[in-house]
């Protein structure tokens, strides 16, 4: 192992900086190239008051370009159309989903139990394709829609309009 344990705080920022967008990856690079070039020895008998001031600058930098990060990352509203079909998505995987909590109440076998989580998967990915989506796509719009109060409240209009209306013959 290299001198002051580099590869190991190393590797521990590579993992964590996989999670974070290029620009913010970009702000650190200057702190992890003293953290890889340098042992900790050095690192910390020279670090005086202008090496301290960069990593803070580097930090608040860092800190304040997150949620404008956030912001630019917003989603359109979705019409309402839009909402009415995932409503009416959503409300089908919830019945499906209430179907195979109910089955599998009642079922103690180990090959049953796996047999009815594997019918709920096949399940679900039809009435996915019927709404021509993905899982990945649902699980976007429901995030949206659960982050975002004006969308949650067109979301709960809609579901109630659904379950207000006669199913479609």
């Amino acid at each position: 192992m290299p001198s002051g344990g580099r590869t190991s705080t190393t590797l521990r920022l590579a993992f964590n900086l996989q999670r974070l967008p290029l620009f913010q990856v970009s702000l650190l690079s200057p702190i992890l190239w003293v953290l890889y070039h340098y042992p900790r020895e050095a690192r910390t008998r020279e670090v005086g008051m202008a090496g301290r001031g960069w990593i803070l600058t580097a930090y608040a930098l860092f800190s304040l370009a997150a949620p404008a990060a956030l912001q630019a990352q917003a989603v359109a509203m979705p019409s309402e159309e839009e909402m009415t079909t995932l409503a009416r998505l959503h409300i089908e995987l919830n019945a499906a989903r209430d179907e195979f909590n109910n089955a599998i109440a009642a079922i103690h076998e180990v090959q049953a139990q796996q047999d009815a989580r594997d019918e709920l998967a096949n399940k679900r990915a039809e009435i996915l394709a019927k709404y021509s989506s993905t899982e990945l796509e649902y699980q976007q719009k429901i995030f949206s829609v659960s982050t975002d109060s004006e969308q949650r409240a067109l979301f709960d209009e809609k579901i109630q309009e659904v379950l207000e209306s006669p199913p479609p013959a």
